[in-house]
């Protein structure tokens, strides 16, 4: 059985996959004149590796750099937008999860000390 987060992160992979793809047809008519463009950038690349590319295999780490470093730097981080959004949404909901723990904490410590108090008022009493 997978966990909601395993299939959220296939369906996010899925959806910067599709991205990528389409970003590149939009781009270059062929993988031909792709591979061209890119390797006269001094991006090394082969057919197929664009050809992956174009059917939505992502690129490596090496490949990110040097086609940020080629000017496409936008291309990646369009592709790559709701990777960002899902890791901000993320962080701030750990974020809220930290605070409520420390709100808890801080409603426990809180009885206590009511509770303290109130035997102090017995004392007032007798």
């Amino acid at each position: 059985m997978h966990s909601n987060s395993e299939i959220g992160d296939t369906l996010l992979t899925e959806i910067v996959s599709r991205r990528w793809a389409r970003f590149q047809a939009a781009r270059w008519p062929s993988g031909e004149v792709q591979a061209a463009d890119l390797q006269a950038r001094k991006v090394v690349v082969d057919t197929r590796t664009v050809s992956g590319w174009r059917q939505g295999q992502l690129p490596s780490n090496k490949h990110k750099l040097q086609l940020i470093r080629a000017g496409f730097k936008s291309m990646l981080d369009r592709a790559y937008e709701p990777a960002e959004a899902a890791g901000r949404m993320a962080d701030l909901e750990a974020q809220v999860e930290t605070q409520k723990a420390a709100a808890a904490a801080a409603e426990r410590e809180l009885a206590l000390i009511r509770k303290a108090l109130a035997g102090f008022s017995d004392d007032l009493e007798g």
